[in-house]
């Protein structure tokens, strides 16, 4: 669960962002139009591809965690990244084109939302304390799930996201360390969040987004 005071800088970041955007630089979808255009990835439930308007690069879309696209096309940490469509199979009509490190490009804000709420809620995941039970002491890595190791093996590099100290059988959250090497996008596709730390991070973009349309509503 994100803590108001991490909530509260957050919303300060999107707001001090925001509020250098030209209303130009600004795109309103309504409810209906939204939903209308914007489509569940079909082999992801709760991936979302929202349509770009690009008349030279069709088959353009934000990525999302969440059913909406941002208010904004040119600053939103609830944007994942942008999909294009793949260089190597440009054929259109086909359905979204596939997620891979080739046609798609990360949204920096993003990686650092996603660290900065992770910090917040490691302290309280039942997952993750479970594992730090049986660890005791020292580090354990926050693995993407994506393409799961072995037991007791330790995951590609490309799907560590951090890592955090045990001691006496408690994570230490103060200790929540960016591996630096994960990929939003790999070969294996979109990242995936074990399944409490998905839920408190689609928790924390939720309430970022009703942040951001509220900045957009002001300047209507």
């Amino acid at each position: 669960m994100l803590l108001p005071l991490e909530l509260s800088v957050l919303s300060r970041t999107i707001l001090r962002r925001t509020s250098t955007l030209s209303t130009s630089a600004r795109l309103s979808f309504s409810t209906t139009r939204a939903l209308a255009n914007s489509l569940e990835h079909p082999s992801y439930a709760g991936l979302f591809l929202h349509p770009l308007p690009s008349p030279s690069k069709p088959n353009t879309f934000s990525v999302s965690f969440l059913p909406t696209p941002a208010p904004s096309l040119a600053f939103s940490p609830t944007t994942i990244g942008v999909l294009k469509q793949d260089p190597l199979f440009p054929a259109e009509g086909t359905g979204p084109p596939a997620i891979l490190p080739r046609n798609f490009e990360e949204n920096r804000e993003f990686v650092q939302l996603l660290h900065e709420v992770l910090k917040g809620v490691v302290g309280g995941d039942l997952g993750l304390d479970t594992m730090a039970k049986v660890r005791g002491d020292g580090y354990i890595h926050i693995a993407d799930e994506r393409n799961p190791a072995d037991a007791n093996r330790v995951p590609d590099p490309s799907d560590i996201i951090a890592s955090v100290l045990v001691q006496d059988g408690a994570v230490v959250p103060s200790s929540y360390s960016p591996s630096g090497t994960h990929r939003v996008v790999s070969m294996d596709g979109m990242m995936r969040l074990p399944e409490g730390l998905m839920r408190s991070f689609r928790d924390a973009l939720g309430k970022v987004r009703e942040v951001e349309v509220g900045i957009a509503k002001g300047d209507e």
